[in-house]
C-alpha cells in the first residue's frame, strides 16, 4: 500500500510541497472563523467575497502567497476568479492527502483505525437527511407518474401543500405555510426541513403517501412506502435509547436497518442510497454501537442550540462590530464571556460556587460568635 501511495504522490507533485509548517493561512469548506462569521465574510476563506477594491488586492495578494508556498506560481497571471477556483480544488486534494497520508503512515492497525471510530455520525443529522431523503423521494416519485400531464401535476402540488398545512404542520383554522419546493423547470427541488418538521412529517408519512398515490391500482407501491416508513421508524426509535446497547440491543437495531435497507433499495434503486442510509445498511452504525455502546451522547444538539442563539444574539442585540471604538475592541470577546456565564448556570456550577461562598461566610460568622461568647 505504502508503494501504490508514493505512485499517487508522483502523479501530483504539489502534494509533496504542502505547506506543512503552518504557513499557509487559507481556509476551505467549514473551516471558517464562526457561525457568525459566514465563509463569503472571512477574508483567510477561498470563497470570501471582497466588497472593496482594498479588500480584492488582499485577497489577491494572498492567493499568490498561496500559490508560492505550493511551487505553483506559474498561476499567479491567471485571473483571480479562476485562481480561487483552482485553489480550492488544491485545498480539498491536500484535505484528503493528509488524512490518509496519516493512515499510510500508521504503525499499527488501531493507531490507522482510530481518526475513523472517533468519526462518529451525529443521530440527529442521521435522522434529519434520512426523513428529507424519504419526504424528496417519495415526491419525485408521484410528480414521474404524472409527468408530461400538467393539469394532474398542478393537482398534486396542491393536495400535498394541502395536507402539509392542514393536517401535518396545520389544521383547518390554522393552515401553515409551507409550499412544495420547486426547481425553474418544474421538478421536485431539494426538501429541508429542521428536525422537529422533518419528525411531523415522518410521523403522518401515511397522509402524504395516500395523496401521492391516490388510485387503487397504486395499492401495491403505496403499501411498499408506508412499510419502509415503518421499517425506518422503528430504527430510528431503537437507536434512540438512553442506555448503554447490549449485543441484543445492536442486533435488533440492525434487523431494522436491514429490513428499511431491502425496502428502501426496492424502492428507490441505488439513486436514493444517501451517505447516511449507506451507513445504515452497510453496518457502520452498528459497527459504531458495537464499539462506544451508545451514540446518544456523542450527538450535537446542545452545541447546535448554542451556535443558534449566539447567532440570534449577534444579528439582534449587538451592532457587528461598529461603533465609535469598533476597531480597539474585541467583537468576540464580550460574546465569549456570555456565552461562558450561560454555560455555568446551565451546567449548575455557578450555583455551585455561590452556595460554597455562602457556607464560608456562614463557617466564618459561626466562628465569630463563639469567640466572641469564649470572651465574655
Amino acid at each position: 500500500m505504502r508503494e501504490e501511495w508514493q505512485e499517487h504522490l508522483n502523479a501530483w507533485p504539489h502534494l509533496n510541497n504542502l505547506p506543512f509548517n503552518g504557513r499557509s493561512r487559507l481556509r476551505s469548506g467549514n473551516n471558517y472563523i464562526s457561525n457568525v462569521v459566514t465563509p463569503d465574510r472571512d477574508p483567510l476563506h477561498v470563497e470570501f467575497v471582497p466588497a472593496s477594491r482594498m479588500e480584492r488586492e488582499q485577497q489577491r495578494k494572498l492567493f499568490q502567497r498561496e500559490l508560492l508556498l505550493r511551487n505553483m506560481a506559474h498561476l499567479n497571471n491567471l485571473p483571480t476568479a479562476e485562481i480561487r477556483i483552482h485553489l480550492h480544488e488544491i485545498l480539498l486534494v491536500e484535505k484528503s492527502f493528509l488524512a490518509l497520508d496519516y493512515v499510510v503512515k500508521a504503525k499499527n492497525f488501531d493507531e490507522a483505525m482510530i481518526r475513523l471510530e472517533q468519526a462518529l455520525p451525529c443521530l440527529l443529522h442521521l435522522e434529519n437527511r434520512i426523513s428529507e431523503a424519504l419526504i424528496e423521494h417519495l415526491l419525485r416519485r408521484a410528480f414521474r407518474l404524472r409527468e408530461g400531464d400538467s393539469s394532474s401535476l398542478t393537482e398534486l402540488i396542491q393536495d400535498i401543500e394541502l395536507v402539509m398545512n392542514t393536517q401535518i404542520f396545520g389544521s383547518i383554522g390554522c393552515a401553515s405555510l409551507w409550499s412544495c419546493p420547486l426547481n425553474p423547470n418544474g421538478t421536485v427541488g431539494k426538501v429541508k426541513f429542521a428536525n422537529w418538521r422533518a419528525r411531523k412529517v415522518i410521523e403522518d408519512f401515511h397522509l402524504l403517501v395516500n395523496v401521492c398515490f391516490p388510485d387503487d391500482e397504486m395499492q401495491l407501491e403505496r403499501q411498499k412506502w408506508i412499510e419502509a416508513q415503518t421499517s425506518y421508524t422503528l430504527c430510528i426509535k431503537s437507536l434512540q435509547q438512553k442506555e448503554e446497547f447490549s449485543e441484543e440491543n445492536v442486533d435488533n437495531f440492525q434487523a431494522h436497518a436491514d429490513n428499511f435497507f431491502r425496502q428502501w433499495l426496492d424502492l428507490t434503486g441505488y439513486d436514493g442510497i444517501t451517505n447516511y442510509i449507506h451507513m445504515l445498511g452497510a453496518g457502520h452504525v452498528r459497527y459504531f454501537l458495537k464499539k462506544w455502546k451508545n451514540l446518544n451522547r456523542f450527538q450535537n444538539q446542545g452545541w447546535e442550540a448554542y451556535n443558534g442563539m449566539i447567532a440570534a444574539f449577534w444579528h439582534h442585540r449587538t451592532r457587528k462590530g461598529g461603533g465609535k471604538h469598533a476597531t480597539q475592541r474585541s467583537k468576540i470577546l464580550p460574546i465569549a464571556r456570555w456565552i461562558l456565564r450561560v454555560m455555568l448556570w446551565r451546567t449548575g456550577e455557578a450555583q455551585r460556587f455561590f452556595r460554597s461562598l455562602e457556607l464560608d461566610d456562614s463557617s466564618l460568622e459561626g466562628s465569630g460568635d463563639d469567640s466572641d461568647s469564649d470572651s465574655l
